[in-house]
């Protein structure tokens, strides 16, 4: 289990797709649990990809939706039956695929710098944006 940097309390490390992720800055989501997920958006003209990595980070005090205006993603996700979200604008994102990992340390991995050592989990959303 990793130590939360701002909560104090141990959380742990996911095995299935959140229940909830909130958005609580332009570029971090938290889930029900208070763990944060960094996002990368993919877009292409018919399809709206998002790719969210858990990862423990520390974070101030959240935005207002009225500060968030320019993100281009929804300002929340509930999971829905099949494997889909609904988003807090009525959208459907479905669930592509999700990954649980184990990185190397370090020097294990060649030098190459993990950005996340340790244990880690991604999930990727895409949304049609073409009617």
């Amino acid at each position: 289990m990793a130590e939360s940097l701002f909560f104090n309390k141990q959380i742990k490390h996911i095995t299935q797709d959140p229940s909830r992720l909130w958005i609580w800055d332009k570029a971090t989501f938290m889930d029900e649990q208070r763990r944060t997920w960094l996002p990368i958006i993919l877009q292409t003209e018919n399809h709206l990809q998002v790719l969210l990595r858990q990862h423990t980070i520390q974070v101030g005090q959240p935005l207002s939706p009225s500060q968030l205006t320019s993100c281009p993603l929804p300002l929340m996700w509930q999971l829905d039956f099949n494997r889909k979200y609904r988003a807090s604008d009525f959208s459907i994102w479905r669930v592509v695929y999700h990954i649980e990992a184990s990185a190397a340390p370090r020097a294990q991995a060649g030098g190459l710098g993990w950005p996340c050592p340790g244990h880690s989990a991604c999930f990727s959303l895409c949304h049609s944006t073409k009617s």
